[in-house]
């Protein structure tokens, strides 16, 4: 992992911000013959192009963690990932870190090192929709007005944020809800929690920063399943066959399920797998109100977990992590459960 240094200013004691970079469209150029994306440089020219012309008062080190498309990606990474962000935060001289990642895994990995790592400097998420050489290529508004975020005074003590086309998201909320608009990043239900204008950055909102889990590791082994119209138990078979350690469902409306999974679930519930439920809806949360075969309240009295507003991505990575913390079916009901408002 490359560390490189950047510092126009003479001044001294000027915030220095650690940058990250892991691959993706911010690193990725244009093909006008093949009409395709491909990876085309690396961090320390991501980081010329995006500085040059630009004056700015405080000081850079980047570090190279990858390159790599945000698909590649793996929760094992993003372990990693967290690690050397978390040994880089405990230097007294660096104030904040930016993460530049590939969009389509984002909203998961920025979760992730949200959950693991815990401390009041703030680590900002952004990337680019928009490869080098496109219309409407936003790579370097990001990198440098996630930068900004990072390096503000005001950022402290918010854990982890995404940044996007002057927004300021939690990584809690925040989900990537357009396949290819500069103004993709969205947090349903709650809106950004601050914007960027020119020089300054401005919170408009307050929130409630995520227990942290001190995890030496993780696991993996969680599949999220979304429930749909009529559907049968053939999914949640298919977990009971592969010994999964987690199942993470999106209900449909407040967390409710059709009565022909029921068996399956129960099945799981059994085995002591935990299941997580969330809602399949943008907005709102999976709640114990329904009475019936496969309602909410049934399925919570089997022993299904609620997960609260969290959404089926953020609930899979919550749980992976959560199992690296415990495995007592309470312990990880408490984690979700006894944290609503953090969660």
């Amino acid at each position: 992992m490359n560390k490189i240094k950047y510092n126009q200013s003479k001044q001294e004691n000027i915030p220095k911000v650690a940058v990250f970079t892991t691959g993706g469209t911010i690193l990725s150029t244009y093909d006008p013959d093949t009409h395709t994306i491909n990876p085309g440089m690396g961090g320390k020219e991501l980081l010329e192009q995006a500085l040059a012309g630009s004056k700015y008062n405080y000081s850079i080190e980047l570090y190279e963690f990858c390159n790599m498309p945000g698909p590649h990606l793996t929760p094992e990474l993003g372990v990693e990932l967290a690690r050397k962000i978390d040994k880089i935060l405990q230097r007294d001289d660096i104030v904040g870190v930016v993460v530049t990642q590939g969009t389509d895994t984002l909203e998961e990995m920025s979760y992730l090192v949200h959950l693991l790592i815990d401390s009041a400097k703030p680590v900002v998420f952004t990337g680019a929709m928009k490869s080098m050489h496109e219309l409407y290529m936003d790579a370097r508004g990001n990198l440098l007005g996630a930068i900004q975020v990072a390096a503000s005074k005001a950022a402290q003590g918010r854990g982890v944020m995404v940044y996007f086309n002057q927004e300021i998201h939690t990584a809690k909320d925040v989900v990537k809800s357009h396949a290819s608009s500069i103004a993709a990043f969205r947090s349903p239900g709650f809106g950004p929690i601050g914007i960027v204008d020119g020089e300054n950055v401005s919170f408009t909102a307050t929130h409630v920063v995520d227990k942290s889990f001190p995890v030496e590791n993780i696991n993996p082994n969680v599949t999220l399943i979304k429930a749909t119209f009529g559907m049968d138990d053939l999914l949640l078979q298919a977990c009971l066959d592969a010994n999964v350690a987690g199942i993470v469902m999106e209900g449909l409306g407040a967390g409710n399920l059709p009565p022909q999974t029921v068996p399956a679930l129960k099945t799981a519930l059994q085995r002591d797998i935990p299941v997580i439920m969330v809602s399949r809806c943008y907005e709102g949360r999976a709640m114990n109100i329904y009475g019936y075969e496969g309602g909410g309240a049934k399925l919570h009295d089997l022993g299904v977990i609620l997960g609260g507003r969290l959404s089926g991505t953020k609930a899979r990575i919550k749980l992976m992590v959560v199992l690296g913390y415990t495995k007592e079916l309470e312990e990880i009901r408490k984690c979700f459960e006894g944290f609503e408002s953090e969660a």
